[in-house]
């Protein structure tokens, strides 16, 4: 479903950087109803390699297709209905909005891309993620009312409101304590692959990685980051 070849990109050089980054990422393929852990020490690309999966960069050499479509040649606007119709997205910062309820900060995705309407059937899919996650009886709460494991759960069940075929998340274990990291992330794997996406999760801790099918290290022998 979702696959890579020969995928570099190199980050613009500062007026005070002597040396660029570039990340030069190995091949990877994630199929439907998958999961992938990308692993690595900080700085190493990790969220860098999930932006550029998404579409919200463009890589310098290489590609990223999904399925039949070349997501790395896709014009500005048809990644972002790429990403609206097809990509959830989890972030270790959340991004929610202060001044939204948890019910709207979930269905945040249908304001914004006409792709994605907001209309009866997404606002139940919006309450059953809620109540799948144990959050229910806080939809009409603002995040600031929330606990930091409360929202996290928010920003998860945004990512999975449009049924995405490809989840990536972004550390969304990271600060939380153990038996709180290997709930949630079960949680997410479930309602992600249950219907059918394909799970790409960066994160720095080992001991979750017995919950994925596959695990992409950039510390391995044969990765390489220039």
């Amino acid at each position: 479903m979702l696959s890579t070849s020969g995928l570099r990109y190199r980050y613009r050089q500062g007026p005070y950087e002597s040396t660029p980054f570039e990340l030069v990422a190995r091949d990877l393929a994630v199929a439907a109803g998958t999961t992938l852990a990308i692993v690595g020490p900080s700085g190493c690309g990790k969220s860098t390699l999930l932006s550029l999966l998404a579409g919200e960069r463009v890589p310098t050499a290489g590609e990223v297709r999904f399925g039949d479509v070349r997501v790395s040649a896709l014009s500005d606007a048809e990644r972002r209905r790429f990403r609206i119709m097809t990509v959830g997205l989890v972030f270790q910062e959340f991004r929610l909005l202060d001044y939204l309820s948890v019910l709207d900060n979930i269905l945040l995705p249908c304001r914004l891309h006409p792709a994605l309407p907001l209309d009866d059937r997404m606002r139940r899919r919006a309450h059953d993620l809620a109540e799948r996650l144990g959050i229910g009886a806080l939809v009409t709460r603002p995040p600031q009312r929330l606990s930091h494991g409360e929202r996290q759960r928010v920003a998860v069940a945004r990512g999975l409101l449009a049924k995405p075929k490809l989840l990536l998340a972004d550390e969304p274990t990271g600060n939380l304590d153990p038996v709180g990291k290997r709930r949630l992330l079960d949680e997410l794997l479930a309602l992600a692959t249950d219907d059918g996406a394909a799970v790409i999760v960066a994160t720095h801790d080992h001991g979750l990685l017995s919950a994925f099918h596959q695990v992409y290290d950039f510390a391995a022998a044969d990765a390489e980051v220039a």
